[in-house]
């Protein structure tokens, strides 16, 4: 006997209730949304890179990598183009004041006059003027001088200052003073020799003016080289 089957089409189908349905669809918004904001973070992080970057390059270069982009937008005609050498960026201690000079065996009004110009002196950002070196910016300067003599008297040795600030009336702010004799024939004989050196570091401004004057300049001995006179700025 065969099997009857029957078949009741007033039944409901078994629907996903609409509570889990909702709940589906808030989990997908929620990962949409988390999705998005990534991204939104993501694009701001590397915008504000960009920035620093950008800021942090020199104008010379960033025109240098501008042009390599527009070559290479041209095509094969202009591939074998040899681009110019990057530029490169004065560094702090290529503007830098410095200075070192010679004496020339002169004197005038008190004031030791020096050769500044061809090798070994130096002359670099300074201007020079009547054996005083001008200052051309403000700063700290290291200045020096150094002076070879024979006296059996008081000698002086002076690194001074004229500037605007003190209405140019000359400041000494480095002094050697020195007292040496020996035997008129003993110095005849062993041609005995005296140096004096001084140093130092000073706020200075611009157009102030520094020179060295001593006591009696026909003291003065040695080479050129013994006898110089300069600064550079730290």
């Amino acid at each position: 006997m065969g099997e009857v089957f029957v078949v009741d089409s007033q039944a409901t189908p078994n629907l996903v209730p609409p509570k889990q349905r909702n709940k589906g669809t808030y989990l997908l918004y929620i990962l949409l949304g988390l999705a998005l904001f990534g991204v939104i973070v993501e694009g701001v992080l590397i915008y504000r890179l960009h920035q620093r970057i950008s800021t942090q390059i020199p104008p010379e270069a960033a025109q240098h990598f501008k042009q390599i982009g527009e070559n290479n937008t041209r095509g094969d005609a202009y591939s074998n183009e040899i681009l110019p050498p990057l530029p490169t960026q004065k560094t702090d201690s290529d503007t830098k004041p410095a200075a070192f000079l010679h004496y020339n065996h002169s004197v005038k009004s008190g004031v030791m006059q020096w050769n500044f110009q061809g090798f070994p002196t130096l002359m670099h950002n300074f201007n020079y003027s009547n054996g005083n070196l001008i200052i051309p910016k403000d700063g700290y300067y290291y200045i020096f001088s150094k002076v070879s003599f024979k006296t059996c008297s008081i000698f002086k040795h002076e690194v001074k200052l004229k500037s605007s600030r003190y209405s140019y009336q000359p400041i000494s702010f480095m002094t050697d003073m020195r007292c040496n004799c020996v035997e008129p024939t003993k110095t005849q004989e062993k041609g005995t020799q005296f140096s004096s050196y001084v140093g130092g570091v000073l706020k200075l401004y611009k157009k102030d003016e520094v020179y060295v004057s001593v006591s009696n300049h026909s003291k003065l001995t040695g080479t050129p080289s013994e006898n110089f006179f300069g600064g550079f700025m730290i």
